[in-house]
């Protein structure tokens, strides 16, 4: 038998009958191979409770009131961004103060199915542009897949040469925290970075271009005249929308008036919309490849982006495509706002 110092109810019954015979504490232990106290707890525990079965444990008195747990869950639905140590001495004055930790106010919290989480960021909108893409959303919330398939997404992103934002969980030891071994290297601005053009649609990827320098309003018309719509022209039906976004130089007059003398239908697409871009997630993909790649210059970064993404399959392309219809539905349900996507 094992040397706790507690017991099940039929071992309680067996110290007590040899109690009972007058044997001694200790000769109860050595023929039971328990240890004193275990003997000692189970004739204790008779005198207690007067029963040798097992009895529920007394729980510690909640250090909160019902309403004070009301208080603390409303206050936190009311101001989300308020922390457990600021909910704690807004609710409870001086004298409370010390017997009620900011742990307490999150197991309260968690008990209501409120949790500590990362907020997300999302794009600072006005009025009119949540206006805008509902009512983007609600005209196209009926569009099959098929005319989702035919549009050309396209878009721009910067990728750094080493990542310089973010956490990183490292597995370490103690006091080690300043061992080269254990520390993430990082950079001023990325240490360098390209700046990338692609589109994309349900035939599959489309060319991508690096831009050289800040790109202006010419440098954009000139890559929709010479990568663009070539590749349009030979790879999509003699139907296809084009979608870009409302940066100025997007929406300059020299690139309006070039693609309107091609007879290029271009989406009425709502400003500050990125979560309905499904070209998003295809950005994403390729950084996350191009990060775990070790590129020491802007030609090998551009190389392993160049790399990655013609990797991409035209089913993950149809995958991003087939979800355009509940892209719409979501922003819809969040009236204009931003949704997961």
């Amino acid at each position: 038998m094992g040397k706790n110092k507690s017991c099940d109810p039929s071992t309680r019954k067996t110290i007590l009958k040899f109690y009972g015979n007058g044997w001694s504490y200790r000769k109860i232990a050595d023929h039971l191979g328990c240890s004193k106290d275990m003997v000692m707890n189970a004739i204790r525990h008779l005198k207690n409770f007067n029963t040798t079965e097992n009895v529920p444990r007394k729980t510690r008195p909640r250090k909160t009131t019902p309403r004070e747990d009301s208080r603390i869950v409303l206050l936190a639905k009311r101001e989300p961004f308020n922390g457990s140590e600021l909910i704690r001495s807004e609710i409870f004055g001086e004298e409370r103060l010390r017997g009620v930790s900011a742990r307490t106010i999150r197991r309260r919290l968690c008990e209501a199915n409120l949790f500590g989480r990362i907020s997300r960021k999302v794009p600072l909108l006005k009025k009119e542009n949540i206006q805008a893409t509902l009512v983007f959303a609600k005209k196209h919330e009926h569009w099959t897949e098929r005319e989702w398939k035919n549009v050309l997404y396209s878009d721009e992103t910067k990728i750094n040469m080493i990542t310089s934002d973010g956490k990183m969980y490292v597995i370490r030891p103690p006091k080690k925290e300043m061992d080269p071994k254990y520390t993430k290297k990082t950079v001023k601005h990325g240490g360098g970075n390209i700046k990338v053009w692609g589109c994309f649609s349900g035939h599959g990827i489309g060319p991508i271009k690096k831009i050289e320098g800040n790109m202006d309003k010419l440098q954009y018309k000139n890559i929709l005249e010479e990568v663009m719509l070539p590749y349009a022209e030979e790879s999509l039906p003699v139907v296809w929308p084009f979608q870009h976004d409302h940066d100025p130089k997007h929406t300059a007059k020299v690139v309006k008036e070039f693609l309107r003398s091609q007879s290029v239908a271009v989406l009425d697409w709502p400003p500050y919309s990125p979560d309905i871009n499904p070209i998003e997630n295809l950005w994403f993909r390729v950084k996350k490849i191009v990060a775990s790649k070790r590129t020491t210059s802007v030609h090998q970064l551009y190389a392993a982006f160049k790399e990655a993404w013609e990797q991409i399959s035209i089913a993950t392309c149809n995958k991003l495509i087939a979800s355009m219809p509940r892209r719409c539905r979501a922003v819809i349900a969040a009236k204009g706002h931003a949704t997961k996507y």
